[in-house]
């Protein structure tokens, strides 16, 4: 289970999104699909959960939408953006 880090901040800009991590000075930018998925992930660090969640807004499978928030979870561990709770 993920959980974005105390000192990250997620910010809808039009159509897309930004990520700034205050604490390090970090500027990230998401498109539409990652920002619905870290909204999605902050109400729930369970990733099955936030899966449902999310098919029912978006028109995509089930298979690409984990693959896709997969990806999304490595990239941001590999930021340091999310702790595992």
């Amino acid at each position: 289970m993920l959980k974005l880090r105390e000192s990250i901040i997620v910010k809808s800009v039009g159509d897309e999104g930004i990520i700034v991590d205050m604490e390090k000075g970090q500027y990230i930018s998401l498109n539409q699909t990652a920002l619905e998925m870290i909204e999605a992930m902050k109400k729930s660090a369970d990733l099955k959960e936030v899966v449902l969640r999310l098919l029912d807004s978006m028109d995509v499978g089930r298979d690409t939408l984990e693959h896709d928030l997969n990806a999304l979870c490595g990239r941001l561990i590999e930021l340091d953006l999310v702790v595992e709770e």
